[in-house]
């Protein structure tokens, strides 16, 4: 079984951590304080060991811009073109950018024309577009620098708050749960109804149906509303920072400041949420307080300060080892862990990235990595191909040896029955097979002609039978001979070429030579015409014939060639 092995490289203005992640388990990780000639030293034999697996960069907190713009109705195409023009212009060239479009969709109604007519619904389609990016720095520079100069290959840059996003994609599998289990539980209820009067019992159930069906669209309807998400999550490569997240990515980010130790943690927690609402707000103006669900992955005692201090916001809390247990992450973290960046890492290991950003060098790189990748495979589909011809060669070999050798005893034993054959049908000797004798005429109707002579394509018994039509022309067989090409022991082949030579006496009752000569003819207008197929020759009647004398009989000969 192939294990994938990924290298998360999370940099931060405070510190980063380099971490190897393997299937569900976070194999080794290394704090780096600062990137000196120490530290490279160890990654140097970090990275030595772990050469095939591959190296992701997640920056968090480093000098980010977040910018959206909106963009009327138009084609995806056309709104791709402008964006990539509107990057192109930005005069901080050395600022690394990237962008995210998403697709709004809003349902126009349109009035009737006539007065008892329709209302037409129409969808139009706009565009947002957040514009993402962040200082080339001589910190990053100097990571990334070290980074491509390891035998490893670097992917690309993703930035930490927009990965986050499968956070959301966790908290709303796990309302869907809820969700569920409360649908199921109001449809156990119904089942639980006394056994009472029929008309009580059926009160009952339509009253019981009632309140289950409010529930049921009260918890519908909630989750509809929950549009927008806000993560509060501490990372120890930069502090503390609040995400907010749509159904479609980011739409928000900024990094606050909390010490849990102080008294007013709390009301200034509460004072950053309710900040961070009234801005949502510019973004959408019929946004609710309800429609905000804020989820805490702090620490035990941050969650406790926050916990029941205002019954107004929708509040969940997770430490980040209770949250990665949503992912089926057992162990991963430990208890008493307060940083989100390793479990951050994780999720991003195991899912498709968002959002990469690249430098030229890095481009430089991954177009080398995708030539060396292409020979690679050209190399071993090259190698596969090899293999099998080698594989078809000796199969084929074995089989023609196989053939040869089937095909020299068929000759073999060809050859010795038709020579006994042709040795008993003229000498008149006596055939015996299974103790018996054979007759003659069995012989002379090509019976064992058939038996010893017959091949894939060709059938002896029907040719003979073919020649019936020299009885119309009182001709009789003296002799009858077969030849086929040699065998080629390099190529055989099934033998479809052969020749037939057929001769005898043609009766001319009358003596007529007139007569002799039109037979003749009609004899071997007759044998082309029955073998239209074949290249047909013939020995002609004799030219120094005298036509004084009477002829009663002559001598015939034809040959039938298939090639």
């Amino acid at each position: 079984m192939i294990v994938e092995q990924k290298i998360i490289v999370t940099i931060g203005s405070q510190t980063s951590i380099v971490s190897l992640h393997s299937n569900n388990q976070i194999k080794e990780k290394i704090y780096i304080e600062t990137l000196n000639d120490e530290s490279k030293k160890q990654l140097k034999e970090f990275f030595s060991k772990n050469k095939i697996s591959e190296i992701f960069i997640i920056l968090d907190g480093i000098d980010q811009i977040y910018k959206k713009k909106s963009y009327p109705t138009m084609q995806k195409g056309d709104v791709l073109h402008l964006i990539k023009r509107e990057i192109t212009n930005d005069p901080d060239k050395d600022a690394i950018k990237n962008f995210l479009l998403f697709e709004k969709k809003k349902i126009k109604k349109i009035p009737p024309k006539q007065k008892n007519g329709k209302i037409k619904e129409k969808i139009e389609k706009s565009w947002d577009c957040m514009f993402i990016s962040f200082s080339n720095s001589e910190f990053l520079t100097n990571w990334i620098e070290f980074l491509l100069s390891m035998p490893n290959h670097l992917r690309g840059i993703y930035t930490l708050s927009v990965e986050a996003f499968e956070l959301s994609t966790a908290i709303i599998k796990q309302k869907n749960k809820e969700i569920d289990k409360q649908l199921e539980k109001n449809k156990k209820d119904e089942k639980k109804q006394p056994n009472k009067g029929l008309k009580e019992q059926q009160e009952n159930l339509e009253e019981a149906n009632g309140i289950n069906k409010q529930v049921d669209k009260k918890i519908l309807k909630k989750e509809e509303e929950l549009k927008l998400y806000c993560f509060v999550i501490k990372s120890k490569v930069s502090g503390t920072r609040q995400i907010v997240f749509s159904k479609n990515g980011i739409v928000f980010t900024r990094a606050v400041s909390y010490e849990k130790d102080k008294n007013d943690f709390a009301e200034k927690y509460y004072q950053d949420i309710f900040s961070t609402f009234e801005y949502l707000k510019r973004i959408y103006p019929e946004l609710q307080i309800e429609q905000l669900e804020i989820v805490n992955i702090l620490s035990k005692e941050h969650n406790e300060k926050i916990k029941n201090s205002n019954n107004e916001l929708a509040i969940s809390n997770f430490t980040p080892a209770g949250f990665s247990e949503l992912f089926g992450y057992k162990n991963l973290i430990e208890e008493d862990e307060e940083n989100s960046d390793l479990l951050i890492a994780q999720i991003f290991s195991k899912s498709k990235p968002i959002l990469k950003f690249s430098t030229p060098k890095i481009l430089a790189t991954d177009r080398l990595f995708l030539i060396l990748k292409s020979f690679y495979y050209i190399n071993l589909v090259g190698l596969v191909a090899i293999l099998l011809s080698l594989v078809i060669v000796i199969l084929f070999e074995k089989s023609m040896l196989d053939l040869v050798e089937e095909a020299t005893q068929k000759k073999e034993l060809a050859f010795k029955k038709l020579s006994k054959v042709k040795k008993n049908t003229f000498n008149g000797d006596e055939i015996i097979e299974n103790n018996e004798p054979v007759s003659i005429d069995r012989i002379s109707d090509f019976g064992k002609f058939e038996e010893y002579l017959k091949t894939d394509y060709e059938n002896f018994e029907k040719f003979y039978k073919d020649l019936k039509f020299l009885k119309k022309f009182d001709a009789t067989l003296e002799g009858f001979s077969y030849n086929s090409p040699t065998i080629d022991i390099k190529t055989p082949k099934s033998n479809n070429e052969y020749k037939i030579v057929f001769f005898g006496k043609m009766l001319n009752r009358n003596g007529d030579i007139e007569q002799l000569f039109s037979s003749f003819d009609a004899l071997t207008a007759e044998v082309k015409n029955n073998f239209a197929n074949h290249k047909v020759k013939y020995v002609e009647l004799p030219r120094d014939i005298d036509f004084a004398k009477k002829y009663y009989d002559t001598k015939i000969q034809f040959s039938i060639q298939k090639n």
